[in-house]
């Protein structure tokens, strides 16, 4: 799925011509495509998370930060591997 928000966001810049424009709409995209996770992962429901308004900024802010290194490294992997740690970090944490 990253791969694919990656490539979104290169062909969004074909159309739109502003990184801006398709960075913020691909942060959309990446923060409903965490919305499965979280609910089945927690038990919450669709509401139960669009009212947890920390989750969301920091889901996109995450995800602003991940273009961000994905744009000047011009690479996938450039924003993939911090994910991947992330995701990493955070399954360590949560089993201790």
């Amino acid at each position: 799925m990253k791969k694919l928000l990656c490539y979104l966001q290169t062909r969004l810049h074909s159309l739109l011509k502003h990184i801006l424009l398709d960075v913020l709409v691909t942060g959309v995209l990446f923060v409903l495509m965490h919305f499965p996770f979280r609910m089945v992962a927690y038990d919450m429901s669709f509401w139960e998370i669009i009212s947890n308004v920390r989750y969301i900024a920091d889901l996109f802010i995450t995800h602003l930060i991940l273009s961000y290194i994905r744009i000047k490294s011009d690479s996938l992997y450039g924003a993939i591997l911090p994910h991947w740690f992330s995701d990493f970090a955070y399954r360590i944490v949560i089993h201790i």
